[in-house]
């Protein structure tokens, strides 16, 4: 597992009324930041301001490369082959008495 910054950027370069928009994918922080400050802001203001930057955001969030790289998702993936497996003994009469779908 490692750690990305996704950058996003207002579509509305007048007002900064419009969604923020995924615009690209850094795996270091300080080249994310070093791209937003090359970049303009809303009204073509600079980017940089007391608030943070003008119609950019930037989000640090972790990638997984695998399921192994998250072991909540396995458990969850265990219990519903489990749950297939124990529906697959039942009879077509059984499942009808539950209200489950063949």
């Amino acid at each position: 597992m490692f750690d990305v910054t996704a950058v996003y950027k207002n579509t509305d370069r007048t007002e900064g009324k419009g969604p923020m928009v995924l615009d690209r994918l850094f795996t270091s922080h300080s080249d994310a930041v070093e791209y937003v400050e090359t970049q303009k802001g809303i009204y073509d203001v600079p980017v940089k301001t007391e608030r943070g930057y003008s119609g950019w955001e930037l989000r640090t969030t972790s990638v997984a490369e695998s399921l192994d790289d998250v072991p909540d998702v396995l458990v969850a993936v265990e219990r519903n082959r489990q749950i297939a497996a124990a529906r697959a003994k039942l009879s077509p009469e059984e499942r009808e008495l539950l209200g489950l779908t063949p």
